[in-house]
């Protein structure tokens, strides 16, 4: 394996959030409304490394709460030196009564309606193998997370706001 990795000198992947959207975020003292897309970008930067995604699990937490969930992507193979966009959707309603965390989450709505933001932060799991010349490897569980700042959909200054790029921090171990 040593001769392998100085051969090809492998790199991360990089991740980006291109744009996220909040069409409705509302809540109530018993439920959080929420329809959330983001568009998460996962760059291959290797020239003899390709990528086999055997899985990719996203979910959103908001103010330590956890409310949309995405595993609708089909296994796939990356390249190398290739981008891959996905399109993340995230829509429904989530009790929050039972929760512990549901007084913290209406205070920080409360909070950061009046900023014009919501502070959404994305994990991604990943379960990828790679592929060096014809050698497939061990499997890998990398977990990516990254920390969005949304503006809000009825902030009347902030709707206009272009999304501004986000990079993600790619956990290996």
């Amino acid at each position: 394996m040593l001769v392998i990795y100085l051969l090809v000198r492998p790199s991360y992947v990089s991740t980006f959030v291109e744009n996220a959207s909040l069409d409705k975020f509302m809540h109530d003292d018993k439920a959080l409304s929420y329809n959330l897309t983001i568009d998460l970008s996962i760059h291959n930067p290797n020239k003899k490394i390709s990528i086999y995604y055997r899985s990719v699990k996203a979910y959103v937490a908001y103010a330590g709460f956890r409310f949309g969930f995405d595993d609708s992507f089909a296994n796939f193979h990356q390249g190398y030196k290739n981008t891959t966009i996905f399109h993340l959707t995230f829509a429904g309603l989530q009790s929050i009564t039972n929760t512990n965390r549901s007084y913290m989450v209406i205070n920080t709505y409360k909070k950061e309606e009046g900023e014009g933001y919501f502070n959404i932060y994305l994990t991604v799991d990943l379960n990828v193998r790679y592929k060096v010349f014809s050698i497939k490897t061990y499997t890998d569980k990398p977990t990516v997370k990254c920390s969005i700042k949304v503006p809000t959909p009825f902030f009347p200054v902030r709707a206009f706001e272009p999304y501004s790029r986000t990079k993600c921090d790619v956990n290996i171990f």
